[in-house]
C-alpha cells in the first residue's frame, strides 16, 4: 500500500507557518538586510518566477525553495552560503509535526502486515520525523520528476510495492491528488477526510468496476477497513509456506 504523507498523518499548515515564522526570526538577526527585504509572503509570491527559471525542478519544493533564498540573499547582497543556512533553519522546523494520535499504532499494525510505501508531493524527511522505520520505500514528487495526481508517480509507487497496481491501495486526504490520482493509474483508493468535506463537484473519478473507492473519517476506520485484506495476506503467506 501506499500511503500520503502531508495532512495524512500529521497536520502540515501550522508546521509551514511555524517554519516560516522561525526562518524570518533567524534572517532579522542574522540577515537584516534580506528580512527587511523580503517577508515570507514575498518569498511565495515568488514561486511562479522560479518556476520559469527551473522548469525542471517544478515538482520538486526543496530546490524552489532553496531557489527562491538565494535569489533574495543576493538581491541584496548577502552571500549566497546564507540562503543555504537559512533552508537548514526553515527544514529543521518543517521536520517537526506532530503525529496525529492514532499514527504510531497504526504504522506498527501496517507495517507488519502490508508493504508500504510513502508516496508524497512533499520533502518530509521521515528518519527525522522518526517514522522511517515503518515505511520500505519513499516516492517524492521531485524523484519521479511528477506530482500527484501524474500517473507516473503512482506507477514508481506501484514498482516499489513489488505488485500489479490492482493489489495496491493509496490512502491520502486529496480527492484530486491523492484518490483520482491512485485511480486513475489503477489503484485502489481511500479518501481520508477528517472534516466531512463534500466530494468537489469538479472533481471527476474514473475507475475500472474492480477498483474500490472508500473513503474514512478516522485512521482508525482506515484500520478497520484494512483488517479483510491483511487476514487474506496472512493467509496467503501461510499458505505459501505449506
Amino acid at each position: 500500500m501506499s500511503l500520503d504523507l502531508d495532512d495524512t498523518l500529521w497536520e502540515l499548515g501550522p508546521v509551514i507557518r511555524r517554519a516560516e515564522q522561525t526562518l524570518q526570526a533567524w534572517l532579522r538577526q542574522r540577515y537584516p538586510a534580506v528580512s527587511e527585504r523580503f517577508s515570507s509572503a514575498d518569498m511565495f509570491a515568488m514561486r511562479p518566477l522560479m518556476l520559469e527559471r527551473y522548469p525542471e525542478h517544478r515538482h520538486d519544493v526543496s530546490t524552489l525553495r532553496r531557489a527562491t533564498l538565494r535569489h533574495c540573499f543576493e538581491a541584496v547582497g548577502a552571500p549566497r552560503a546564507g540562503a543555504d543556512d537559512a533552508y537548514g533553519v526553515f527544514y529543521a522546523v518543517r521536520n517537526e509535526v506532530k503525529l496525529f494520535e492514532e499514527v504510531p499504532a497504526l504504522l506498527a499494525w501496517l507495517s507488519e502486515r502490508f508493504t508500504v510505501v510513502a508516496l508524497t508531493n512533499g520533502n518530509a524527511d521521515l528518519e527525522r520525523i522518526g517514522v522511517s522505520t515503518y515505511f520500505e520505500h519513499v516516492v517524492t514528487a521531485a524523484r519521479a520528476g511528477a506530482s500527484k495526481p501524474d500517473r507516473a508517480i503512482f506507477e514508481m509507487a506501484r514498482a516499489a510495492c513489488g505488485v500489479p497496481a490492482s493489489q495496491v491501495v493509496h490512502v491520502g486526504d486529496h480527492p484530486g491528488a491523492d484518490v483520482a490520482g491512485a485511480l486513475g493509474a489503477g489503484m485502489h483508493a481511500v479518501w481520508f477526510n477528517p472534516a466531512g468535506h463534500a466530494w468537489p463537484q469538479d472533481i471527476e473519478v474514473r475507475r475500472h468496476p474492480n477498483q474500490a473507492h472508500q473513503e474514512v473519517r478516522s485512521l482508525a476506520q482506515l484500520r478497520a477497513l484494512l483488517q479483510p485484506a491483511a487476514r487474506n495476506a496472512a493467509t496467503t503467506e501461510q499458505t505459501g509456506r505449506g
